[in-house]
């Protein structure tokens, strides 16, 4: 089972928090389109993407290459905040 750490709380379940995210993201919609993406050498977007599609969303991508392939390709970046998935009640 997935589990993640904060400073707060230890092996909080990941699984649940992080689907219940992704819901809220799309809307329930499983199939509005996805994509996921880390740095180079980096496969927590591959293994976002493989999760997303093992729970039913149906239009997931997943960029290999991450942001670093993407700078390099000639894309802009914009800044983002990341999502806070275990702060949430």
């Amino acid at each position: 089972q997935l589990r993640a750490r904060n400073t707060e709380q230890e092996n909080v379940p990941f699984e649940p928090v992080v689907r219940r995210n992704l819901d809220a993201l799309t809307a329930g919609e499983k199939d509005r389109p996805l994509l996921f993406f880390c740095t180079a050498d980096c496969w927590q977007g591959w293994n976002a993407a493989r999760r997303a599609i093992l729970w039913g969303h149906t239009a997931v991508s997943w960029y290999p290459g991450g942001s670093d392939q993407w700078v390099l390709d000639g894309g802009q970046t914009i800044a983002a905040e990341p999502v806070n998935f275990l702060n949430e009640p």
